[in-house]
């Protein structure tokens, strides 16, 4: 069994590239499946991409080849390589990577994934695991004492 490629997997909102688009990039949207999230706390907005993710509604450059002769509509039919292969989600597909490429079979274009569209937020939870001293070294405009100090307030007086 070939080992699996690791790397950073890729979500919905993800900015790609496409080299017959003329330099335009486009948000990847994950229509193939609703039910797995990454990074998302709420499990509402980062669904997690795949290798079906093939079509001109799930990545969507406009126009392939712009100001030449032969410049048509994007209508985007790609084949992903570089792929997770340890995991296979419901719908079939296979989680996208970081370092995943795509061929288009229609403009002959090649996509690259320039964003991998996961985004990092703090929960309350973090805020009271940090190390105050790393935080402070990190991020020394925010006292974070302070900022537990403010909550821990905040608590006691809506409990009041």
């Amino acid at each position: 069994m070939k080992p699996a490629k690791s790397g950073i997997m890729v979500c919905h909102g993800a900015l790609c590239t496409c080299t017959m688009a003329g330099g335009a990039t486009a948000k990847l949207s994950v229509i193939t499946q609703q039910k797995y999230y990454i990074n998302d706390e709420q499990a509402s907005q980062k669904l997690v991409a795949t290798d079906m993710e093939k079509t001109v509604a799930s990545l969507n450059f406009k126009t392939c080849r712009p100001g030449t002769m032969s410049s048509m509509p994007c209508a985007a039919n790609l084949m992903w390589n570089n792929v997770y292969e340890g995991v296979e989600l419901s719908n079939g597909g296979k989680p996208l990577l970081a370092i995943s490429k795509a061929t288009c079979s229609v403009g002959g274009g090649m996509i690259s994934i320039l964003n991998h569209g996961q985004t990092t937020s703090l929960s309350q939870a973090n805020m009271e695991k940090a190390d105050e001293d790393v935080h402070n070294q990190l991020n020394p405009l925010v006292n974070l004492g302070a900022v537990k100090y403010r909550d821990m307030k905040e608590d006691l007086h809506l409990t009041l």
